[in-house]
């Protein structure tokens, strides 16, 4: 064999030993396992709004707050539950507010029938259909986002309408704030204000003031005494056809 020959294989082998792969050693280092995220419990338990609504509530007015499913309802006592139920749904804090909103808005005649007797559309509204759903919301999701002011937490309109004809959200919203701003200077109802103290008691929120609401509207406010006669005057008509009766 020539001498290159040889020294050609001696190459091939001293490459082939750099390549290949290198033993393991017989025990493997112990791994250490990644740290796990403390988890976050929010400010904002519906536990705590349960009890709170119980507290002011479950004797006076026979009415309770409780978790449900997928679709809120509002359900008058009967032969087998002795209580009025205000079911909310899948547990989320900003659902029991919008449904203990309706609560308080409603009148005693409304709190004696399913829903309160109210109309109601689902999602997939046409223009002239969601226009009116807006009206009527008027007053409850004021009401709520009185409530997440007292709790210390976020408050976003809901249209709720996705499928269906989409407004102005930020016009739905300045009317949301402009009542706001009416119930705040004219007064809420006995049980509203009631429950609003409980809340900013349990929650160290300070009393409600409009120079406090963090919220620019698109349109500046005229004086608030003025509002019900003016800004608020097709949601009232509306509401008067669709035979709403509350008491905020």
């Amino acid at each position: 064999m020539p001498a290159n020959s040889s020294a050609h294989h001696e190459a091939i082998n001293h490459v082939k030993q750099a390549l290949s792969p290198k033993l393991m050693p017989t025990s493997q280092p112990e791994l250490v396992p990644p740290l796990k995220a403390e988890p976050q419990i929010s400010a904002w338990q519906t536990s705590d709004l349960i009890s709170i609504f119980e507290q002011c509530f479950a004797d006076s007015e026979n009415t309770c707050l409780i978790k449900g499913g997928d679709e809120p309802i509002y359900l008058p006592c009967d032969e087998i539950h002795p209580q009025h139920r205000i079911i909310f749904a899948r547990g989320f804090f900003a659902s029991a507010l919008h449904e203990i909103a309706h609560w308080l808005v409603a009148g005693v005649e409304r709190r004696q029938r399913e829903d309160y007797g109210y109309w109601y559309d689902s999602d997939g509204r046409d223009k002239p259909t969601q226009l009116a759903f807006e009206a009527v919301e008027v007053k409850p999701q004021a009401v709520e986002w009185a409530l997440s002011l007292a709790c210390g937490c976020p408050f976003n309109v809901s249209s709720d309408n996705l499928n269906g004809w989409q407004s102005d959200r930020y016009s739905f919203q300045d009317k949301v704030y402009q009542r706001l701003c009416f119930l705040i200077e004219d007064g809420f109802n006995q049980r509203t204000r009631l429950l609003l103290t409980q809340l900013q008691q349990f929650y160290q929120t300070p009393v409600l003031c409009i120079a406090n609401i963090k919220y620019q509207p698109q349109v500046a406010l005229l004086r608030v005494s003025v509002l019900p006669d003016t800004l608020f005057q097709d949601s009232l008509s509306i509401e008067s056809a669709l035979k709403e009766s509350h008491e905020v």
